[in-house]
């Protein structure tokens, strides 16, 4: 594997938020695992996107942190667009990932895109299902914690979204305290904590702390669940993320089946 170029950039940047860095590497190919892994735990960035670019052809890309494979980086994918359209221009251009760890089958599929205001991102819409048993080992686990789990619903790739009535009850959440939940052999893909806001919009909180991130400071992937749980459909929403590192700024919309994202993106110079 030969690196053709490294690009550093923050996404999701907003007055109080510096963005969520991310290292684009272009390589040769994608074929040897160890060697990208390897390349990930050396750069300054804990989450790396690595991608193949020819032309006429769909992008290929796989997601890396520090220490995992994964199977999507939201923020890396966004910023991903924003590095292949250059200023100005419109279009599309199709992303294959070779990496599913959930279903074997060999891509998942995403679509980069460039309209008359911004690069963005086009996810496919994941759908969830309530968990109403409050008996549900996540409710007690919750409970424990406490944490107010008004509304629980199961996501595909073993993502939870609890969805909170008030915006304090968001803000007082403690990564270490969701780090110690009780899970057992339940080990969640993450937990987002979610609530619906004022304007339409929605507000959130992402936890990993299974997978070597307590909290995630500016994600995008989370929106292929958010979206079609709390975002009127054809209907521009802002959703906010926050952490202690500050509230990171998103803008999605809902379609048929894809949720768009896009979001500030910035060079690290």
């Amino acid at each position: 594997m030969i690196v053709l170029r490294e690009t550093r950039y923050r996404v999701f940047g907003s007055a109080t938020f510096a963005g969520n860095p991310v290292t684009l590497f272009e390589v040769d190919g994608l074929d040897d695992g160890a060697a990208l892994q390897h390349a990930a735990s050396r750069s300054s960035t804990t989450d790396n996107v690595f991608f193949v670019a020819a032309d006429g052809t769909p992008l290929k890309a796989r997601f890396f942190s520090s220490t995992a494979e994964l199977w999507l980086c939201g923020h890396g994918l966004l910023a991903l667009s924003h590095h292949m359209h250059a200023a100005g221009a419109t279009g599309a251009r199709e992303v294959l990932s070779p990496y599913d760890s959930s279903s074997g089958t060999p891509y998942r599929t995403w679509q980069l895109y460039a309209d008359a205001q911004a690069p963005g991102v086009l996810m496919p819409a994941q759908r969830s299902t309530e968990i109403p048993d409050h008996t549900h080992w996540m409710h007690q686990a919750l409970r424990k914690s406490g944490i107010p789990s008004q509304c629980l619903y199961a996501c595909p790739n073993g993502v939870s979204i609890v969805v909170l009535r008030e915006k304090d009850e968001l803000l007082r959440l403690d990564a270490d305290a969701i780090a110690a939940l009780p899970v057992g052999n339940n080990t969640p893909g993450a937990l987002i904590a979610a609530l619906r806001l004022p304007d339409g919009g929605y507000g959130f909180r992402y936890f990993a702390p299974w997978h070597g991130k307590p909290e995630d400071s500016g994600t995008g992937s989370a929106h292929s669940y958010l979206a079609p749980l709390l975002a009127a459909a054809r209907t521009p929403v802002t959703a906010l993320q926050f952490s202690p590192e500050g509230v990171a700024e998103m803008r999605v919309l809902l379609l048929d089946h894809a949720v768009a994202l896009s979001g500030n993106v910035e060079l690290c110079t």
